[in-house]
């Protein structure tokens, strides 16, 4: 049935909020040492309804912050993002100075609301009409998507430092090589607090073995008490022939393949 509204709903009733979230010591944010804060705005829910990747979880913060500590890992390389949530990671690889960052995710409302996120940090002008964020204009570009692939780049960088939110659906098949057609392989690949069920585990590692540089890195943190235990991770790290590094003091692991793949397409 389709109804014209729901009865105990309030048309004012928003379960989004936007949230600023600011990082002190990012590369390339200012001028000087003393100058790199960079704001990053998000919109997700506080109460989850729809899908957990509306939420901002802690294994999301803890990655960034490892990304700002070490900003080498995705400066001038292709990164890629499993399970992107809001977005903050792969914000974050942009201004870091990524050649190319894919936000993906399956959920369509998760992958709306990303493609809303990126355009609220570096495509449109603060809706108080003010445009001046203290001489840091990353975020100010103007333009919009016109479809799933639509590359978006800031002003204050080069043009092929781009962002994007694809759909990937885990796993091999049709949807992994149309994927791969679509956007080659990556240097860098990482999820975070994504990973829920044992199951979901053989699709997460038949994605990041299919598109994954043979000499990428795969960056996994896991900080949600909900997510699978580390240890399956490894588990299934070790069947698909991947070694790992870590966990860091936050929590973030490095996954590299034990023998480097060999491949036809690295673009």
């Amino acid at each position: 049935k389709n109804f014209v509204f729901h009865l105990f709903d309030s048309p004012e009733d928003d379960p989004y909020e936007t949230k600023d979230y600011h990082f002190p010591n990012m590369p390339g944010s200012g001028g000087n040492d003393d100058d790199r804060i960079k704001t990053i705005q998000l919109r997700g829910q506080a109460d989850i309804q729809i899908s957990t990747g509306l939420a901002l979880w802690l294994g999301s913060e803890v990655m960034c912050e490892h990304l700002i500590e070490n900003p080498n890992l995705v400066k001038g390389k292709r990164v890629l993002e499993l399970g992107a949530g809001l977005g903050l990671c792969g914000i974050a690889c942009h201004y870091l100075g990524a050649k190319r960052v894919l936000l993906t995710d399956g959920d369509t409302d998760v992958l709306e609301n990303l493609r809303h996120n990126v355009s609220l940090n570096l495509l449109s002008p603060r809706e108080d009409g003010n445009n001046d964020n203290g001489g840091d204009d990353d975020s100010e570009s103007g333009g919009e998507y016109k479809d799933d692939t639509e590359k978006l780049s800031s002003p204050t960088t080069r043009s092929s430092n781009s962002i994007s939110c694809p759909q990937l659906i885990w796993g091999t098949g049709k949807n992994a090589d149309n994927f791969k057609e679509s956007f080659g392989l990556s240097d860098i690949m990482m999820a975070t607090d994504c990973v829920y069920m044992p199951q979901s585990l053989v699709p997460l590692w038949q994605s990041v073995n299919e598109l994954l540089a043979p000499d990428g890195i795969f960056l996994y943190a896991n900080r949600c008490a909900q997510q699978v235990d580390v240890d399956l991770v490894k588990e299934a790290a070790t069947s698909h022939q991947f070694t790992w590094e870590g966990p860091t003091s936050e929590g973030v692991y490095t996954f590299q393949r034990k023998i480097k793949a060999t491949t036809s397409c690295d673009e």
